[in-house]
């Protein structure tokens, strides 16, 4: 409560919108619509970025959220998480060079994992569930020279395995 109660008195940053916790929102005005930047007062590591996916199931390519992380960080070397805090979307890095990787990667989940009428889980989603157990909620990113290691076909995606929704994605900056 201490720390909640010094960051009010204090003007962290002129541009902030308001507090959640101890968490001051900015709200990154060249891309206002397409998300929302959190950063936290301790160590200015943690982005949260908001996502609104379109169909029951996709691949979202969000590599600019972490380059964004990066930049903003100052990181010259490290490490990066990218995490989603949902039980049915995921986190994963593959090929970005071919559209045709994401559409075959969707009918592989479906037919892997396709939603029965029997699965008794209330929602009826018991598929996204599987989807997002077997891909998992993060991924790790080296950092060198303020950028992502990545190979040259790779992107970090965010997987929707139950949309259409409002969605987070966070991105842990660590220096060495």
């Amino acid at each position: 409560m201490e720390y909640y109660n010094r960051a009010l008195e204090k003007s962290y940053h002129s541009d902030v919108t308001f507090l959640v916790g101890s968490i001051p929102v900015w709200r990154d005005i060249t891309n206002r619509k397409r998300y929302n930047m959190i950063k936290e007062l301790k160590d200015m590591s943690v982005y949260k970025f908001e996502l609104q996916t379109s169909q029951k199931q996709a691949f979202v390519n969000v590599d600019e959220f972490l380059f964004e992380a990066i930049r903003e960080s100052g990181v010259k070397s490290g490490l990066a998480v990218v995490y989603c805090p949902h039980t049915t979307a995921a986190v994963t890095i593959n090929e970005n060079a071919d559209p045709d990787v994401k559409r075959d990667l969707n009918k592989g989940l479906d037919d892997t994992f396709p939603n029965h009428d029997y699965y008794v889980h209330f929602e009826g989603n018991s598929d996204g569930h599987m989807k997002s157990s077997v891909i998992g909620a993060s991924e790790t990113v080296i950092i060198d020279d303020g950028e992502p290691i990545l190979g040259r076909w790779q992107s970090v995606f965010f997987v929707e395995a139950d949309g259409p929704r409002a969605r987070q994605v966070y991105v842990k900056i660590m220096a060495d």
